[in-house]
């Protein structure tokens, strides 16, 4: 079910998207000579529009984001929304350059790749859902234990417990490891270079037709739409788990990891078949 879920998402990004923005190329460049600054405007809303799409579709990055806001809060998991703006920034234009030049093979080892950095982060969040959420409640177990031992201290450091209880009520620090991976994860993703090379790519030529404003316009819509969205799932897993307890927030993280195995497995299938 998960698999078809993502197989749907890249069609959708891959096959709806690319008519929509078919259909809207002839309109925009139709307005384009008698008025510059609709057609900017037409191609900046096309490009919210699938920025948007993109954002909400399922994905190995959706569910990468959701594993980790599951694991260390809403900063993690808008760190991997970021991903795109670097990644993305790598395969918009080398899309463009090399469409239609990449042989099968080259595509098959990139899939496979992909495959199994997916199976790594996938299995690591489910053998490791909730270590660190039993560590991070431990640690604020103690540092109460500690503040409600030490009532002198205490009474030093404010009725807030002092700095040990204001370092354990602090949120922990998300590495800087965490973008880098997920960056990784979308440049190992064939469908997000397919994407750029069969869909993205023809829509910035054609709005850089109406200016460079028009294609400026376009990829800052797509991408702010994009990352503002994957961040809005970071906030609202958090938010959500916050309220549902512990439980259900190491029901989510494992939840997200067996999404990621699939995403795995089927980026295995289409390396294997040569489905892309």
């Amino acid at each position: 079910m998960i698999a078809t879920l993502l197989q749907n998402s890249v069609l959708s990004q891959g096959g709806v998207l690319a008519q929509g923005a078919a259909a809207a190329h002839g309109a925009v460049l139709a307005q384009a000579a008698s008025a510059p600054y609709p057609a900017v405007l037409s191609y900046a809303a096309l490009g919210l529009t699938m920025g948007m799409a993109a954002a909400f579709s399922p994905g190995p990055l959706q569910a990468l984001v959701i594993a980790e806001s599951a694991r260390r809060g809403w900063r993690a998991g808008a760190l991997v929304a970021l991903a795109p703006l670097l990644s993305d920034a790598v395969m918009a234009p080398a899309a463009v350059l090399l469409a239609g030049s990449l042989s099968s093979g080259w595509l098959r080892v990139a899939t496979a790749a992909g495959a199994a950095m997916l199976a790594r982060l996938g299995w690591g969040a489910v053998t490791g859902a909730g270590r660190e959420t039993v560590a991070a409640a431990g640690a604020a177990a103690g540092a109460r234990a500690g503040a409600a031992g030490n009532g002198a201290g205490r009474a030093a450091d404010g009725p807030a417990g002092g700095p040990a209880a204001a370092a354990a009520a602090a949120p922990a620090a998300v590495p800087i490891a965490t973008l880098w991976r997920a960056c990784l994860v979308n440049l190992l993703n064939p469908h997000a270079w397919l994407f750029w090379g069969l869909v993205g790519g023809p829509t910035i030529a054609a709005a850089s037709r109406v200016g460079l404003a028009g294609a400026v316009g376009f990829v800052a819509a797509f991408l702010s739409a994009l990352i503002g969205g994957k961040a809005l799932i970071a906030v609202l897993v958090d938010r959500g788990l916050a309220r549902a307890g512990g439980r259900w927030r190491v029901r989510v993280e494992k939840a997200a990891g067996l999404a990621l195995l699939a995403a795995a497995a089927w980026l295995a299938w289409t390396a294997l078949a040569g489905a892309f």
